[in-house]
């Protein structure tokens, strides 16, 4: 039982050692040195994330589903929660009378 405690201890000095050794190493390499001149000079270009990605038509992704709103037929929306059927749109949502328009803030304020 001793002979396991003093390998793990044995390990854990080495591990520290190469690791103090690697944090004070010069030998660390330069960032600018990795790029040539061709990649400095390439432009960055950013998309535009405005604009939503559309579904393309043979879409496998799911992405084509989650632009269809779905509507619920039961009736029961406003009640709450527990009366909800799996897929409400409003499911999450407190209760509320039948007609009000529920919203919320975007900066999360009641």
């Amino acid at each position: 039982m001793g002979n396991r405690k003093d390998n793990e201890d044995n390990e854990y000095d080495i591990l520290r050692r190469l690791l103090s050794e690697a944090i004070q190493s010069k030998d660390q390499i330069n960032e600018d040195d990795l790029l040539t001149e061709e990649d400095k000079e390439k432009k960055i270009v950013i998309k535009d994330k405005d604009k939503p990605r559309r579904s393309c038509a043979n879409c496998t992704c799911g992405r084509s589903e989650k632009k269809i709103v779905k509507k619920s037929s039961c009736g029961n929306c406003y009640k709450g929660d527990l009366f909800r059927c799996q897929g409400c749109p409003s499911y999450g949502l407190p209760a509320y009378e039948p007609g009000d328009v529920v919203s919320f803030d975007d900066e999360g304020e009641e």
